[in-house]
């Protein structure tokens, strides 16, 4: 089993902290925090999906959100690897 590593927070993982610390209205979240570790609501949830697709015009289940390990840092991953997944030029 792969663990993660420490590094440094990248923006993509910044903006993706702000949005759970206002929904969740918490001062800190780290990058490997859970929202079940931080006893998100399913209405926190979704409120923190819409979000992501306002901000980053990107869906993401509120069910996906809340899987065991989906960390923040895996999240904003997944985010990013959406933004990068554009239509193949020839």
């Amino acid at each position: 089993m792969q663990t993660e590593t420490a590094r440094e927070i990248t923006a993509l993982e910044r903006r993706l902290a702000s949005i759970w610390r206002d929904v969740l209205n918490r001062p800190v979240v780290a990058p490997l925090d859970t929202l079940s570790r931080l006893n998100a609501t399913p209405a926190q949830a979704s409120a923190i999906a819409a979000e992501i697709r306002r901000v980053f015009n990107v869906s993401i289940a509120s069910t996906t959100l809340c899987a065991d390990g989906a960390t923040l840092r895996r999240i904003s991953e997944f985010i990013e690897d959406d933004l990068n997944c554009g239509p193949l030029s020839n």
